[in-house]
């Protein structure tokens, strides 16, 4: 226990002026009586009284001694010393990403737990820590920015939804420090696998400490690449599955064609590996969805969606020498293929062909084309990690973590290139390895890499990009194909005016004004469709990232820092709101007193 203001005791002055009234009251005049038997009387009865009742003539005085007390601790702010957080500026971090929807129990999602946690802490500080409020999302956004009061911090805390993106700590922890700044602070993570490593890249140099939420069951099973090649009566689609779990699981396969069941299959899966399973002969749609059922507590990963190609394959003409894993890739997606030597062979392309070659002269014509890497170029080593841009729609479903690439074109200015306003996809060390854009009013693809240089082909997203790219140079029909959460696009739509925003259970969650707005993707991963005024139908998927298809959790620790602000256990938690109340009281019973006339 302490006092923040002990002068106020010098109040007890008042105390002893208060005992010295008492002491100067009203006084009897003597008085000469013809006798003092009765007097005696009196006296005696008064000696032979209850200490109580001797107590009762004294009661006013005690009673404004008890509140003019009760007033001076108040005033003193007495406080207690409790279990606290430490810091003068306390920043929470919370991971808004989609593995934070895996359930810790059969009611409480990780980010549901998480938010519980804030709460509890919140109601652990002191008037003097300020609070602010990261959610870490692709850009972290700031929810409360040093906030002293606590029941705004609590209701900001409630208010905190997922964005199912994949969460950048990195900048979050350099928006803390920026935060922290010539303050004492402590950083507080609630996340499910941030490690130890990712802190002291970011070197906060404040003590953190990380949450990180398991499951309630142990493992995970995920559909990790699907993607769907049609023909002319039929389809056939290629499904990758993981398990992630230390023991061998069985699932229940399901592919929908347009939302009808049109395969099922219960796959055995391997402890830690991944299995590919290929359907053939399932009816043609505008959409497809794989959909596993398996009792996991990572229900978003159990689901995939992929989208038909063009009703008519486009003729493919591979020009020169091409790679055997891309040539095999492309016949098994069932395209009709011409192959030439010379680009000058190629003289009156099919309509809604794409030409395939790693001659740059091809960007001369008025098709869609794949560029591959010239092997006539000088090629530099590749030392850094290989980046591609969040959400982009040639690697929906291909997972990249695992690729390596040894070689790319040179970046000195002489790399033949498609066009000089082509988006970089995919890129090392500040290296371009991949670009897509226009040409002419043609979209292209074009590789900075040879195939040959890298171990893509054995990998099972090459077969997925492959349709992607065939995908985006071919053209959509009946949708919009795939966005990430939240994702802002212009939209090219036959009809203008207002859509509604429908999700795969028909219901209506949004409006988008095509004339007026860019469309924004809804957050939550599914299967959506715009619907006009004629109730024509356009769908779009909105996938997760596929860093969040892992729901392993890794585990908490805490590192600590160089701060000297106030420590956990210093907590201060006040009371004289209380004395305050009681002295109050006290006053309404000492008035009672004084009007019942209980006075000496």
């Amino acid at each position: 226990m302490g006092l923040l203001a002990p002068a106020f005791f010098g109040l007890s002055l008042f105390i002893g002026g208060l005992v010295i009234f008492y002491m100067f009251r009203k006084q009897y005049d003597e008085e000469i009586v013809s006798s003092n038997i009765l007097w005696d009387q009196v006296m005696n009865e008064r000696q032979a009284s209850k200490w109580w009742k001797k107590l009762q003539r004294q009661l006013l005085l005690l009673l404004q001694i008890l509140i003019l007390l009760l007033l001076m601790f108040a005033l003193a702010r007495p406080f207690l010393y409790a279990e606290g957080v430490e810091g003068d500026h306390v920043i929470f971090i919370v991971d808004s990403s989609a593995t934070m929807a895996a359930f810790t129990d059969e009611e409480t999602t990780r980010f549901g737990q998480a938010k519980a946690d804030m709460l509890e802490l919140a109601d652990k500080l002191s008037r003097e820590q300020a609070v602010s409020v990261i959610s870490a999302g692709a850009s972290p956004e700031l929810a409360v920015a040093r906030e002293f009061d606590k029941d705004l911090v609590k209701n900001q805390i409630e208010a905190l939804d997922l964005t199912y993106e994949h969460s950048n700590f990195s900048q979050a922890l350099s928006l803390a420090r920026a935060l922290s700044q010539q303050q004492s602070a402590s950083i507080h993570i609630f996340s499910d696998q941030v490690t130890e490593d990712m802190i002291e890249e970011a070197s906060p140099g404040q003590p953190v400490h990380v949450v990180n939420y398991d499951t309630m069951t142990e493992g995970n099973i995920a559909v990790t690449t699907f993607g769907v090649s049609t023909g002319r009566h039929t389809a056939e689609a290629v499904i990758t599955l993981k398990n992630e779990g230390g023991e061998a699981e069985a699932a229940e396969l399901t592919v929908f064609a347009d939302g009808v069941p049109s395969y099922s299959e219960t796959v055995a899966l391997p402890a830690g590996e991944e299995t590919v399973i290929s359907v053939e002969e399932i009816p043609n749609g505008i959409y497809y969805k794989a959909e596993i059922k398996t009792e996991d507590s990572y229900a978003l990963d159990n689901t995939a969606f992929a989208f038909a190609s063009s009703e008519q394959a486009s003729v493919l003409y591979l020009i020169g020498d091409i790679n055997p894993f891309l040539h095999k890739v492309l016949l098994q997606l069932g395209h009709e293929i011409v192959q030439a030597e010379e680009l000058s062979d190629v003289h009156d392309p099919a309509s809604g062909s794409i030409l395939v070659t790693s001659d740059p002269k091809v960007t001369e014509g008025e098709r869609p084309f794949l560029l591959l890497a010239d092997p006539e170029e000088e090629f530099a080593s590749l030392e850094g990690d290989i980046v591609t841009r969040r959400g982009e729609e040639l690697f929906e479903y291909a997972d990249l973590r695992e690729l390596y690439i040894s070689q790319a074109y040179k970046t000195d200015g002489t790399t033949p290139m498609a066009s000089a306003s082509g988006e970089t996809i995919m890129e090392s060390g500040g290296i371009p390895l991949m670009e897509k854009g226009l040409v002419r009013g043609q979209p292209y693809v074009q590789m900075f890499f040879q195939i040959q240089d890298s171990d893509w082909p054995l990998q099972p997203s090459f077969p997925v990009f492959v349709y992607n790219a065939l995908e985006f140079l071919q053209g959509e029909t009946g949708h919009l194909g795939y966005f990430s959460p939240g994702e802002s696009r212009p939209l090219q739509l036959e009809t203008g005016g207002t859509h509604r925003i429908i999700d795969e259970e028909g219901v209506e969650i949004g409006m988008f004004d095509r004339d007026e707005e860019t469309f924004q993707a809804p957050r939550e991963p599914g299967l959506y469709y715009l619907a006009d005024s004629e109730e024509q139908y356009t769908y779009f998927a909105v996938n997760l990232d596929d860093r969040e298809k892992e729901a392993v959790a890794a585990a908490s620790f805490s590192i600590e820092g160089s701060g000297n602000g106030l420590p956990a256990e210093s907590a201060r938690t006040e009371w004289w709101t209380w004395l305050l109340l009681a002295g109050f009281f006290v006053l309404v019973i000492e008035w009672e007193v004084f009007r019942r006339g209980i006075r000496t």
